[in-house]
């Protein structure tokens, strides 16, 4: 994987992160924020790099968040 999508991925894991954060704090409205700035990072990596062997992971991602 070259650097341009690794770098999208780490963005869509700090969002997932922080949501989890905001979450565990109570703070729903910013949990769901990140969580779906995490969903539409993903989303973006998977209409950037449609044949990228990762995909599955992507959306099992999203289905998750």
């Amino acid at each position: 994987m070259s650097l341009a999508p690794q770098e999208i991925e780490k963005s869509a894991s700090k969002y997932a992160s922080a949501a989890i954060k905001y979450d565990s704090q109570g703070a729903r409205g910013m949990a769901i924020t990140h969580y779906q700035k995490a969903i539409d990072t993903l989303f973006k990596l998977l209409h950037l790099y449609p044949d990228s062997k990762l995909n599955k992971i992507y959306r099992e991602r999203m289905k998750s968040y």
